[in-house]
């Protein structure tokens, strides 16, 4: 028997997955050693593994979804923060063989919790420790392998033999934008974040897009990588993949979201220059990684609209009930829709399908009439039939103007002296001013009505002169108030005549 020092930490890792969000950036945590302690129990240092030994027994064990992972490693004055760092890192590396590895792997792992314990010997320099990894998952092993024969299948029946590299990404793509709707109600559902949930159910949030389009495409012999960071200012998760050695961006997602009559390929195989509203990670922004994967600054050519992106997107007109958004003709455009921004996604449809450079919005995206004073963010694409859309252009905010509603006057008393009517009515504060017409034509006809604009809402009345005597006239009044640079106006007053002196 030996006497041994005994050193217990606690290592806190966490993976936490969010709103349509891949895994955020991993936080470690540790707390303070405990007072050492003094045993008398064996130490099998037989059981201790290298670091790549170590290494392949977690990666198998996460690989096989379990849940609590043990490893033994011996170590040599090493930090135990990068000793981690190194493992995760290892395991995590991409690998050629396997396809369920790699980034599908990282993106799997919904939360982790990292606890270990070191052990010294009195005379041996070395540390001899456990890891225990604590891992949930957004997948099952069972449903892992329902993946695996589900991707193969569909490969199978996409005949992609003799196919060239970009030929197989777009038919991935087509396959994913097509089949998957992004799940609203799934967000804070671990399942909703896997490939299982994208196949299976034919809902995920991105992080579930993203891992099925890296197994389908690793499937039909493509790398890829997948992206973390923000879309439309929210957490987010994309893939890249080489298309004769240059590197482009994919974001099935939000191509599935467009839910127009047409393919899309709003987010397909688009350089650093043409992907709106994608900010990485700081992991992805390395000197390292942006020198291995190198994304183009242009989009790739074959597939990207004949039409360029819409620009002077504007609102034209905007009433308390309406928006018209106008914006500069594209010369191959054989149409526009026009997109609605809706929690943090651009939605369309037929309906908003306009051949014009002009089109009057009266509803939200969902049909319902738009609200006074609500704010409304819109953008506009070009199609065409050729190869699909552009991005959406840069986004105009528009603020429904505001119905406070007018109060109605009401005429309080007519005179008459000499060619002269005077109209009195209820005074109205709120208002800017009132307006009054008189006419000889009780209905008010073009041709017979005269119109007066009296500023002032503390107004109460006002004298019509030059009228012919023994005339009868009709006279109405009504308040006004100019607000956002436009004039609003209350109904009229009811109507009275007087004969004129």
């Amino acid at each position: 028997m030996k006497n041994r020092r005994v050193k217990i930490a606690a290592l806190a890792f966490a993976i936490l997955s969010g709103l349509c969000t891949a895994p955020v950036s991993a936080t470690v945590l540790m707390e303070p050693f405990t007072e050492e302690a003094d045993t008398a129990t064996s130490l099998d240092t037989g059981e201790y593994r290298s670091f790549q030994q170590a290494a392949a027994e977690l990666k198998l064990g996460m690989l096989g979804r379990q849940q609590d992972i043990s490893v033994k490693i011996r170590l040599e004055n090493e930090d135990m923060k990068e000793v981690l760092s190194r493992l995760l890192e290892t395991v995590y590396a991409e690998d050629s063989q396997n396809p369920a590895a790699g980034d599908y792997l990282r993106q799997s792992v919904i939360q982790m919790k990292i606890s270990y314990q070191a052990l010294e010997m009195p005379g041996d320099p070395a540390s001899y420790c456990t890891f225990v990894f604590s891992c949930i998952y957004a997948d099952t092993l069972q449903q892992e392998n329902y993946v695996t024969i589900q991707v193969k299948k569909i490969i199978a029946d996409m005949k992609l033999a003799g196919c060239s590299d970009d030929e197989k990404i777009k038919a991935v793509y087509d396959y994913v934008t097509r089949t998957v709707d992004y799940d609203y109600k799934g967000v804070n559902d671990n399942s909703s974040h896997s490939a299982y949930a994208a196949l299976y159910r034919k809902k995920a949030v991105c992080q579930g897009y993203s891992t099925l389009m890296y197994r389908l495409l690793r499937e039909c012999g493509i790398s890829n990588r997948i992206i973390t960071g923000k879309s439309q200012n929210q957490a987010h998760a994309w893939n890249i993949v080489p298309v004769n050695g240059r590197w482009y961006n994919l974001d099935a997602t939000w191509d599935s979201n467009f839910d127009g009559n047409d393919q899309k390929y709003m987010y397909f195989l688009k350089g650093s220059s043409d992907f709106a509203d994608h900010t990485r990670d700081p992991e992805f922004l390395t000197a390292e990684f942006l020198a291995k994967y190198s994304v183009s600054t242009s989009s790739y050519a074959r597939y990207q609209p004949a039409v360029t992106k819409v620009t002077g997107v504007k609102a034209a007109e905007v009433t308390d009930s309406s928006v018209t958004l106008t914006w500069n003709p594209q010369e191959k455009a054989e149409c526009y829709y026009v997109c609605h921004l809706v929690n943090g996604k651009y939605q369309t449809s037929s309906k908003w399908k306009t051949t014009d450079n002009r089109f009057k919005i009266t509803t939200d995206f969902n049909g319902e009439k738009l609200k006074s004073g609500e704010s409304y963010t819109y953008g506009v694409i070009a199609y065409s039939a050729k190869t699909g859309n552009t991005v959406v252009s840069a986004p105009v905010t528009v603020t429904v103007r505001n119905t406070a509603k007018l109060s109605k006057t009401s005429i309080t008393g007519l005179s008459s002296s000499k060619g002269k009517i005077t109209v009195s009515w209820k005074q109205v504060s709120s208002c800017d001013g009132y307006q009054l017409q008189y006419s000889t034509d009780k209905k008010f006809s073009p041709k017979t009505t005269r119109t007066i604009k009296i500023s002032g809402g503390n107004k109460r009345k006002t004298t019509v002169k030059s009228l012919k005597k023994g005339k009868k006239y009709y006279i109405r009044v009504r308040t006004w108030k100019k607000t956002e640079g436009k004039t609003l106006y209350a109904p009229w007053s009811t109507v009275k005549g007087m004969k004129c002196k």
